[in-house]
């Protein structure tokens, strides 16, 4: 339409609907030589300039691969500039994160949204997270209330989103963007997948918006949504500005009589050659070069810098854990099986597993649990693990969209992991706990635990323990992976490790990195604590579950550090100056978890390297053969076999007395002689004859010996965790 109709037509637009829109002069958008390119080196967009004013509706058009998407993206912030620059009202947003999450919404072309809310109370929690929190409560239900009837969505306030129609949807999304108030709204095919009567709907919603005195931008491929737009944008191939104007005059400017024709005109030449041309020809002059040089001056003047966002990391927590727990109570049928899991779980192991089996060997110099006690504890922390794992390794990465979307509105990524941690942790813990309540009923832990006053609530305070350390590591496996498949792809080798790690044939392992392995691994300490709570061992008890909390708090601070990493959008060009301190910034930050994560280790290590690699009070008595060539200071009875004796003949010798339990008892020693059959014996009246037999030796069985591994030898090679833990520490520290 003509420039001096579309004046006219701001100017009487959305009088009583924004007063803090009107408050400003007309603010506008600037666009001054714009360029971005791919990684690979791929220009996206090539010196773009254009200006737009409030009120206005902008239609992005043109081929596939002519970098309308990229075009959003830069508006947005989600893409780096090689050069040029994006001005709002006067005020530079290059580089101004704040200013521009405050003034600029998305909506891109998926839905944002949780299908299993209702549509009033995800609007609801969008205001909660995109509304400074010194506005309060009533101004949030305003300002939803006010969005609802502007898109005409009052009686949808109680659907369920999955149950809206496909323009609805559309109107959904850009009603969770508009609780915000932006001042420019920037939409990315609003109108793809839709028949013609929704497109027409929405279309006609996108002019009501930009009459209310807001700027529209509709990145589309509609040809017939450009005639209720007032200004389109063709872009050619290589993100080169094609034209820009009313759309009343694109077909006379590219010679085709139906707009749909221009599609084609632009592949019958370069994007170059259609930038020169727009440069020379008159159009430019008229609907560019002006409104850029009004712009440029309007930049010269001082604005004001944006509002302080107040919105605090605790509110943020609380929405989100409030919005959670809503997800959860709409499937109710999924919400009974996983409170299920735990009970059945038990069950299954209170019938397999052989009753008062948490008893200690018997005979032993120290307490030590039988071979049945250390499968009951087995069974307990893999079940709570496996309980941990398979609830959460999904629950960021299905909301990856989202979260990038919500962190680039203002969420913080460390509120949205906590909020996580709490819901799915409280949830995975109940189900531990209920899981080690009913599979040790019939096991009769002790009466009196190693720390706290009841053996039996030791035991599901260990349960729980593992649980939540297990669903901390299944949020790290969620936010490493890009897809819910790749998560349930490494849900099985996370347990398997666990459970090749856990059990008491991993005292074996000496090798650095798996000794190390084996200490992060949450099942691991959780059999140490069962172990502990049979044996009385109270310090050991505090020992594993210190371990347990430490690998929790670890796991999760990775989480947040992916989360971040994924969802944080790439930098624009900005000066010097800001780039070093952006550099400060975030060398300290990670400066600082660096530092956590090995406060983490060296506690983990620290706290196993107490117990010592030959510790192997977990392990089953079968396993401690392994032990038997470790004890090199062994003295053991004699038993003297002579190299050649005729078969069954008798061989005297003294009585094999009971091997002591102490700490350094050691192998049976056999030893051969050249003679004949001898006596060894003190007291010749109780001789014992013993027929040798040349093919069977039996050594007896002694329990190892407990040693313990300085931390101080341990740091001074190169092959101990401590050393490269040092090394981390003195160089990123």
């Amino acid at each position: 339409m003509p420039a001096t109709a579309t004046t006219h037509h701001v100017q009487t637009r959305g009088r009583g609907r924004h007063p803090r829109l009107r408050a400003t002069a007309a603010p506008i958008l600037e666009l001054d030589g714009v360029t971005a390119r791919a990684p690979g080196g791929k220009v996206l967009l090539d010196d773009v300039s254009f200006s737009v004013r409030r009120g206005w509706l902008v239609a992005v058009v043109g081929p596939t691969g002519a970098g309308k998407t990229s075009l959003a993206r830069a508006l947005t912030g989600a893409l780096a500039l090689r050069a040029g620059k994006i001005r709002l009202d006067g005020q530079d947003l290059t580089g101004d994160d704040d200013l521009r999450r405050e003034r600029i919404a998305y909506v891109p072309q998926d839905d944002m949204l949780h299908g299993q809310l209702e549509l009033g109370r995800m609007l609801s929690y969008a205001a909660s997270l995109r509304v400074p929190a010194s506005l309060g409560p009533d101004e949030r239900r305003r300002r939803v209330a006010s969005v609802l009837g502007e898109l005409g969505l009052e009686q949808h306030v109680d659907t369920p989103i999955t149950l809206l129609s496909g323009g609805q949807r559309k109107r959904a999304n850009i009603a969770a963007e508009l609780v915000g108030q932006p001042e420019v709204l920037v939409l990315d095919e609003p109108t793809s997948g839709l028949d013609p009567g929704y497109e027409k709907s929405v279309m006609g919603t996108l002019r009501q918006l930009a009459d209310g005195g807001r700027t529209v931008i509709a990145v589309t491929h509609s040809m017939q949504a450009l005639s209720c737009c007032d200004r389109v944008l063709f872009l050619a191939e290589g993100g080169r500005v094609a034209y820009f104007g009313p759309p009343d005059r694109v077909a006379d400017y590219f010679g085709r009589s139906d707009a749909a024709d221009v599609f084609l005109a632009l592949d019958t030449e370069s994007g170059q050659e259609w930038k020169e041309r727009f440069r020379a020809h008159p159009a430019y002059a008229r609907y560019v070069t002006p409104v850029v040089e009004a712009a440029t001056r309007v930049a010269d003047r001082h604005h004001a810098p944006a509002a302080q966002d107040d919105r605090r990391w605790g509110s943020q927590v609380r929405t989100l854990v409030r919005r959670h727990l809503d997800l959860l109570r709409s499937d109710r049928r999924h919400l009974a099986l996983l409170l299920l899991q735990g009970p059945l779980l038990g069950l299954l192991l209170w019938f397999v597993l052989a009753p008062d089996s948490l008893q200690l060997l018997a005979g032993a110099a120290t307490p030590t649990p039988t071979p049945a006690s250390e499968t009951v504890a087995m069974f307990v922390a893999l079940s709570a693990t496996w309980l941990g794992a398979s609830n959460a390794a999904r629950e960021i990465v299905k909301e990856r969209h989202i979260v990038r979307r919500e962190v680039d509105a203002g969420l913080s990524p460390s509120a949205y992991v906590v909020s996580k941690a709490i819901v799915l942790g409280g949830l995975t813990m109940v189900q531990a706990a209920m899981l080690t309540l009913i599979a040790c009923a019939a096991q009769q832990p002790p009466s009196q635990g190693a720390l706290l006053g009841s053996g039996r609530l030791e035991l599901v305070a260990t349960g729980a323990l593992v649980g939540l350390a297990a669903a901390a590591l299944g949020l790290l496996i969620s936010a490493l992976v890009t897809s819910p498949d790749k998560a349930l792809a490494l849900l099985p080798m996370t347990l398997v490790t666990q459970l090749a790690l856990a059990g008491g044939w991993a005292s074996t392992l000496t090798a650095p990195g798996l000794t190390l392995l084996r200490d992060l691994t949450g099942a691991r300490w959780g059999v140490a604590a069962i172990n502990a709570t049979v044996a009385g061992g109270g310090r050991d008890w505090v020992h594993a579950a210190v371990v347990l909390v430490a690998l929790t708090t670890g796991s999760l601070v990775g989480a947040v550090l992916l989360v971040r990493r994924h969802t944080q959008p790439a930098r624009t060009r900005v000066p010097l100056v800001a780039r070093v301190e952006a550099v400060r910034a975030a060398t300290l930050e990670r400066s600082t978890a660096l530092l956590v994560a090995t406060a983490g280790l060296v506690l983990i290590v620290g706290l196993s390297t107490a117990v010592g690699p030959g510790d192997d009070s977990s392990a089953p008595s079968g396993v401690r053969l392994a032990h038997v060539a470790e004890a090199p200071t062994a003295v053991a009875p004699v038993i003297v076999v002579p190299p050649a004796v005729e078969q069954g003949a008798p061989v005297a010798a003294a009585p094999v007395p009971e091997p002591t339990p102490a700490p350094t008892t050691p192998a049976p020693v056999v030893q051969e002689q050249p003679t004949t059959p001898t006596t060894v014996a003190p007291e010749p009246t109780t001789t014992t004859t013993i027929y040798s037999t040349p093919t069977t030796t039996a050594p007896a069985v002694i329990p190892p010996t407990n040693t313990v591994t300085p931390a101080s030898s341990a740091a001074t090679s190169w092959l101990s965790p401590w050393y490269w833990i040092f090394w981390a520490a003195s160089t990123y520290g």
